[in-house]
């Protein structure tokens, strides 16, 4: 039932890198309601145990993976709608994918996106969230100073090819 265990360092997707500290019952009525308790930096969430295996949480990415996503990084953007809710909207629904790939697709596109448009404020709130995320993993996986990854991340971005008319 619990894909989590006391002292498994865990990710979430929102609040990045945290540790289980407790696994409470916040049933009511005698219906069990488990709940992963995670310290992350200052704060303490709570977090569902969902028993159908989607979660905002997961365990740190093997670094032995980790070279797959600085990959994406280096390749080309996909072109984005230009109509800013439709864009809005689609990277709403490849955010709730959770996933650290989808999260390096979004870092990708925006980003060559910028080097011929303004991102919206929407744009720029999505970029920054997809980028602190794969930072909390790059640091949490390849034990890199944050600083450091950022300004890999930053160079792995500027290596891409650009694509002519894409944008």
């Amino acid at each position: 039932m619990f894909g989590f265990k006391i002292g498994d360092t865990v990710v979430h997707w929102t609040y990045g890198v945290g540790k289980v500290v407790a696994i409470d019952d916040k049933g009511l009525s005698g219906q069990p309601l488990f709940y992963y308790v995670i310290e992350s930096g200052e704060q303490t969430l709570w977090v569902p145990v969902d028993e159908n295996g989607s979660s905002s949480l997961h365990l740190q990415t093997p670094s032995s993976d980790f070279g797959s996503f600085i990959t994406i990084l280096r390749t080309a953007g996909d072109k984005m709608p230009d109509n800013p809710y439709q864009r809005r909207k689609e990277l709403d629904q490849r955010m709730h994918n959770r996933s650290l790939v989808e999260t390096c697709l979004i870092i990708r596109d925006l980003s060559y996106r910028s080097r011929s448009r303004v991102l919206s404020s929407s744009d720029i709130r999505v970029l920054k969230h997809a980028q602190s995320s794969l930072l909390d993993e790059w640091v949490l996986s390849l034990g890199t100073p944050r600083e450091d990854a950022r300004t890999e991340m930053e160079w792995a971005l500027r290596d891409a090819p650009a694509r002519q008319n894409r944008f």
